[in-house]
């Protein structure tokens, strides 16, 4: 529990020192529960996800966040 707190809180330091300069920020801080999302494209992937919360594509890499649920 430590490790992540420590990480969430690092990534959220680097998180506010772009959003600082970026202009999507206005655009990103509208988002909520009920914004309406556009599907543009859907990608076959050939391995287990889980339990998939986001995915995004920068250059030729796919980035995939996904927690492994236990029941």
């Amino acid at each position: 529990m430590k490790k992540t707190s420590v990480g969430i809180a690092l990534w959220m330091s680097i998180c506010s020192a772009f959003a600082a300069e970026n202009p999507l920020t206005p655009l990103w801080n509208q988002i909520d529960r009920n914004t309406e999302w556009v599907l543009e494209k859907e990608q076959k992937l050939h391995f287990k996800t889980y339990h998939t919360q986001g995915m995004t594509k920068a250059g030729g890499r796919f980035f995939l966040s996904s927690p492994r649920l236990k029941s």
